[in-house]
């Protein structure tokens, strides 16, 4: 039973990020609460579509709005921002860009409108049925399955500490996509990788993972561009927030850093050439013809 927080329970006002949060709980996930002071971070915009390119549903609340909605999608990346903004898209004292900051839009279910709702990431919008933005979100919720403790935060502050540190060779600007997947999906999409080098093929399939695995793939502008990587990172989702190390494997287009049964570090020098990166948490539905929703709503509404 959830606990009302305030008063009687009729009439509603609806739950909660909390309420939402014991309700997540009760059907087995462990669900995160992330909002508040910790919104005001620059890159809570980016962990939303972080999250969203990992396949997981967002439970959104807007405190203007007194309203919840569900993210589930993102529009396409705009390569233009890149002829001017390029400077201003890099994460701090680096040549990295976040993929999910060339993304300016993700699709919604709110239960206000019909479903499948593209709502922009600043005010103004351009659905004239839609008055607010992704920047107005002030808590999420992350139906994340059991034992998975790393979060993106953690993520990303120990991806950006390596790239400071120099440790492996990604020179020049290098956009950077972070995400959480399956270990199952993601040996199964690189055993059908033709372009993967063999030997990182092998390392990968071979290795010791747990059920899910967060991921940070990296390429340069024009490998992004042609949906291709030449650096990966992969990390254990299940260890300690507090592990300073939880990488599994990275790779440069040199070498390739893995760890082996015995939890023993292996260097492989090899040449490698960019790949294709992993597709499988969304669908690409460009080649889907959908209709214009307030086509429908016109005619609902008559």
């Amino acid at each position: 039973m959830i606990q009302s927080e305030k008063g009687r329970k009729i009439p509603s006002r609806g739950l909660t990020p909390n309420q939402i949060v014991d309700t997540l709980d009760l059907y087995n996930f462990a669900p995160v609460l992330l909002g508040d002071e910790h919104h005001k971070l620059h890159y809570f915009t980016n962990e939303i579509i972080a999250y969203i390119e990992s396949g997981i549903p967002v439970i959104a609340t807007m405190n203007r709005k007194r309203h919840a909605i569900t993210l589930f999608g993102h529009g396409s990346i705009d390569y233009d921002k890149l002829n001017t903004e390029l400077d201003s898209l890099k994460e701090p004292e680096s040549n990295i860009i976040l993929h999910s900051s060339l993304i300016s839009t993700v699709f919604a279910v709110d239960d206000n409108h019909f479903p499948y709702r593209q709502i922009d990431t600043d005010l103004p919008v351009s659905d004239r049925k839609i008055d607010y933005a992704l920047r107005e979100i002030n808590y999420i919720i992350i139906p994340y399955c059991q034992k998975v403790l790393l979060g993106f935060n953690e993520v990303y502050e120990k991806f950006m500490q390596i790239v400071k540190e120099n440790i492996m060779h990604w020179d020049g600007v290098r956009i950077c996509r972070i995400y959480l997947t399956s270990s199952n999906s993601f040996k199964e999409k690189a055993a059908q990788n033709d372009k993967m080098h063999k030997e990182l093929k092998k390392i990968i399939l071979l290795m010791d993972m747990p059920r899910f695995i967060w991921c940070v793939d990296l390429a340069t502008i024009e490998e992004s561009r042609a949906g291709l990587i030449s650096g990966r990172l992969i990390l254990d989702s299940t260890v300690s927030t507090q592990d300073e190390n939880p990488w599994l494997l990275m790779h440069d287009s040199f070498c390739i850093n893995a760890i082996e049964y015995g939890r023993k570090l292996r260097n492989s020098p090899c040449k490698i050439d960019p790949y294709y990166l992993y597709k499988n948490n969304l669908q690409d539905i460009n080649s889907i013809k959908l209709h214009r929703t307030s086509i429908w709503e016109d005619i609902y509404n008559d």
